[in-house]
């Protein structure tokens, strides 16, 4: 099936969506929007008396946004596969575009989607976030978004390359399918790799092989391999440190997250 054929059929299954009586979308925006408030202790009931989203979110403590961002992605997961079951379709990128581009929804989703060498791409100059909330008003929406495309969809998947409240000049998104897995990370620029050359070699006479996945909203990921596995316990531990301590000196603001696979423990296990 050509880019074109898919377009179409996308297409179609958008109005099916859009025109289907049991599909309302002030309610859908509505219901998610209760979904995501439910994360926060009392915040439902909030939203159901007029308070605003964006104060609600600046009232979460520090010690609780890892919890509540854990707590946003899976309401709004769950929201997601209750209306895909509920409608009785499986969404399309074209599907999500369409939800996404609506007035109501919020406005780090709100805007056009575009294909860019086939992905579809949402880039935006930014939001009026509260400033206040630091990155946290920007993860707590990247989190909602990123649980309810699990949710409606089989195979596709979403990532967040860029944000401004990560100190990222402009906003990106984008939605992948499971086949390219490599596109959830947004290309290590030249320079950076280039710079990293030298660890990388030195880790190499170790041999430990490092592999730099991507870099989104500052954060490098990458993972490493040795012959017996990747690098576990105080010596993998120390490696890892190292190498977050080398990557700093060479770019303080840059976050470096491993994502190597857990190492086998023992035989079978």
């Amino acid at each position: 099936m050509d880019a074109a054929t898919t377009e179409t059929n996308a297409t179609n299954l958008n109005r099916a969506i859009s025109t289907d009586a049991r599909f309302n979308l002030s309610d859908f925006h509505r219901r998610w929007k209760s979904a995501r408030a439910t994360s926060i202790p009392g915040g439902k009931l909030c939203i159901e008396n007029g308070a605003d989203e964006p104060s609600l979110i600046l009232s979460v403590s520090i010690e609780k946004r890892e919890e509540t961002l854990k707590a946003v992605f899976d309401q709004s997961r769950k929201l997601g596969q209750s209306l895909s079951k509920y409608l009785g379709l499986v969404f399309e990128a074209s599907d999500l575009r369409h939800l996404l581009s609506d007035s109501q929804a919020p406005g780090c989703f709100s805007g056009e989607w575009r294909f860019r060498s086939g992905t579809p791409s949402l880039l935006r100059s930014g939001c009026a976030r509260p400033t206040e909330a630091d990155s946290f008003y920007c993860d707590y929406f990247r989190e909602a978004l990123d649980g309810l495309v699990m949710g409606v969809t089989e195979d596709l998947r979403f990532a967040r390359y860029q944000s401004c409240g990560h100190g990222d000049i402009e906003c990106q998104d984008i939605l992948f399918s499971d086949e390219d897995r490599h596109l959830a990370w947004f290309p290590v620029p030249e320079n950076i790799r280039d710079s990293l050359a030298s660890i990388r070699n030195g880790l190499l006479s170790s041999k430990i092989e490092l592999t730099l996945l991507g870099l989104n909203e500052g954060v490098l990921y990458y993972k490493m391999e040795s012959p017996t596995g990747p690098p576990c316990g105080i010596g993998g531990k120390i490696v890892h440190e190292g190498f977050a301590r080398d990557v700093v000196a060479l770019y303080p603001l840059l976050k470096v997250k491993d994502v190597s696979p857990l190492a086998v423990l023992g035989n079978g296990s």
